[in-house]
């Protein structure tokens, strides 16, 4: 069994400062969408790149919610 709470982040990852972070899906989406006009290329990716990545996991997100949210009625 994997320990999620014990973080294995590559170089790349440490550089850019990531950290394992447990929220909601209202909260991750609140962050998401905060953060992304605050994104900056690293010596590793673009920022096209980034925000690209953000944009897709934003969307994910409000897709999940929309989906749970109609689960629950």
């Amino acid at each position: 069994m994997h320990d999620t709470n014990q973080l294995n982040l590559t170089e790349k990852e440490k550089d850019e400062g990531a950290k394992l972070l447990w929220k909601t899906p209202e909260e991750a989406l609140k962050l998401i969408t905060g953060s992304y006009d605050k994104l900056i290329a690293s010596k590793y990716e673009s920022v096209y790149h980034t925000k690209f990545v953000a944009l897709r996991d934003r969307k994910i997100l409000e897709k999940y919610i929309e989906i749970s949210s109609i689960n629950r009625l």
